[in-house]
């Protein structure tokens, strides 16, 4: 007698059938819509498949659990719309095509081994999925994840590329990490209401709307992120604190309607689209860096922001500082608007200058001049090894010129002032 090979295209499709029979066990592949619409099929076992072709079991609505032991391809559609469906064991599975498992969803959790790459709209409205385990995933689809309400967090170290859309509206999530990412594709976290926490820490560019409406997110830190597309904070009304020190583009509405966000350093940024701080009613400082010419792009940048109570920090090094005429800085009043030195080791913002008492023990092994630097000295610097040339003075003596192995240290932040008679280094 023949032995079957493969369950074809088309093959049971719309049937009665509730259990594959013992005699397909051995097959290899299952055809296009082979088990499509078998409304009382409730469990799928397959020892020997390696591939599952599109939409195979598409709309299978009693399917409860699916075991396929050597499976490595899954087509796109394949169990889509299974709203019954549990469990699944999937321990060779290498790829997964689009919509796969779209609507499933009663799923509650993925566990891919094997899995390298995830197509578009896979689990997206799987809504009970509370779990992802993804060790070797590198690459996700378009709106993977996107309305999955239950998933909590996401972490990878191997993901290296996201499409638009991924996590949108997985409003339970709260954690994120991906160090391996450098782009963050528009919508990624669309609507995260309850994400707190972002480790992503080698992102160079972010797209549109990427984090808006994350109403939960106080903090974020994006040290190499360089440009920021449109609306990417939009509506993150408890946003407080922001490191983005590499930024030299924010996008239109960038920071729009972050009510809380009253303090902001921006040391590279050189370009500002339209309405970026629109409705920051709590911004009281804002300190920009650069040296070179301040692009704002039209006359809403700080539309509806608290800009007349704010107070204002221009790179004293910057040709902006020549604009400056009083308090009035790009049409905007500031409640003041201060000048200060940036030094770029480091990136301190200076403005006033604090002392502090170092013992003699902490400068012991420095090159100083003899008899002059004593234990109740008051001096500020930072180890550094660019060996400038600095200018010092004492209370105690004559103005001395020498070679050191210190950075001056500035606090840019404090407006409060040694005592008149403890000022004795100046920028």
């Amino acid at each position: 007698a023949p032995v079957l090979k493969e369950i074809t295209d088309f093959m049971f499709t719309n049937t009665a059938i509730k259990k594959i029979p013992d005699c397909l066990q051995n097959v290899t592949k299952v055809g296009q819509k082979a088990f499509y619409t078998c409304k009382e099929l409730t469990e799928v076992t397959l020892t020997e498949i390696d591939t599952v072709g599109v939409g195979a079991f598409y709309q299978c609505a009693a399917l409860k659990q699916v075991t396929l032991e050597s499976t490595r391809y899954i087509d796109a559609d394949a169990f889509r719309s299974c709203a019954a469906l549990e469990r699944l064991s999937l321990p060779k599975v290498e790829f997964i095509g689009n919509f796969a498992f779209n609507s499933c969803t009663k799923l509650e959790s993925i566990d891919l081994p094997q899995a390298l790459s995830i197509g578009n709209y896979t689990f997206a409205k799987c809504e009970n999925i509370k779990e992802v385990s993804v060790p070797k995933v590198e690459w996700l689809g378009m709106e993977c994840f996107e309305y999955c309400s239950s998933l909590k967090s996401f972490k990878s170290t191997t993901v290296k590329t996201i499409d638009p859309r991924c996590f949108a509206d997985c409003s339970a999530m709260t954690e994120v990490d991906l160090p391996l990412l450098t782009n963050l594709s528009s919508y990624m976290f669309y609507r995260c209401y309850a994400l707190t926490q972002v480790n992503l820490p080698n992102v160079k560019r972010v797209g549109n709307f990427v984090f808006h409406t994350n109403k939960a997110l106080e903090s974020i830190s994006l040290p190499e992120v360089t440009f920021f597309g449109t609306n990417t904070f939009n509506g993150c009304a408890n946003l407080r604190e922001v490191n983005i020190p590499k930024a030299d583009t924010l996008g239109f509405q960038m920071f729009s309607s972050c009510t809380n966000l009253s303090e902001i350093s921006l040391p590279r940024v050189n370009y500002i689209d339209s309405k970026a701080f629109l409705k920051c009613s709590g911004l009281n400082t804002v300190k920009f860096g650069a040296t070179g010419e301040i692009k704002f792009n039209g006359a809403e940048v700080f539309s509806e922001a608290s800009y007349s109570t704010c107070d204002l920090y221009l790179n004293a090094n910057g040709i902006e500082i020549q604009n400056v005429t009083g308090t009035s800085w790009k049409d905007y009043v500031w409640k003041s608007v201060t000048p200060y030195k940036m030094v770029t080791k480091g990136q301190f913002f200076c403005h006033h200058f604090h002392f502090l008492s170092l013992p003699t023990t902490s400068i012991q092994n420095h090159k100083k001049p003899p008899g002059l630097l004593k234990e109740s000295t008051q001096i500020m610097w930072i180890d550094s090894h660019l060996g400038p040339f600095l200018l010092i003075y004492f209370s105690i003596c004559f103005s001395f010129l020498f070679r050191s192995s210190f950075f001056l240290f500035a606090d840019y932040t404090s407006n409060i002032q040694a005592p008149e008679s403890k000022r004795r280094l100046y920028s």
